[in-house]
């Protein structure tokens, strides 16, 4: 069965299929810089899994070392930062 869009000259089957893709949103989160000497914190994005839980999103570029790399699941706290800043930072590793 077809049907006939109003005020339009085209012709579209009344069925249709629905793809859903999966929608990640992602938060900032705060991976500590390893071998630089003093406390450097890397801002990432991550995706929030509950419970405090994030998996590191994206890539390391590759002049960094983070203490935990893309593909990690960290546990998260909140963390004030030299300058007065308030972050989540990643402190430790979450087994699978």
């Amino acid at each position: 069965m077809r049907a006939r869009l109003a005020g339009c000259a085209c012709v579209r089957p009344l069925s249709f299929t629905v793809r859903a893709q999966a929608v990640v949103s992602s938060q900032e989160i705060y991976v500590a810089l390893v071998d630089e000497g003093v406390e450097v914190w890397r801002p990432v994005q991550a995706r929030a899994l509950g419970g405090g839980i994030f998996e590191i999103l994206g890539i390391m570029p590759a002049d960094e070392s983070w203490e935990f790399p893309p593909g990690t699941r960290v546990r998260c706290q909140e963390h004030r930062f030299a300058g007065g800043v308030t972050g989540l930072r990643a402190y430790a590793k979450v087994a699978l």
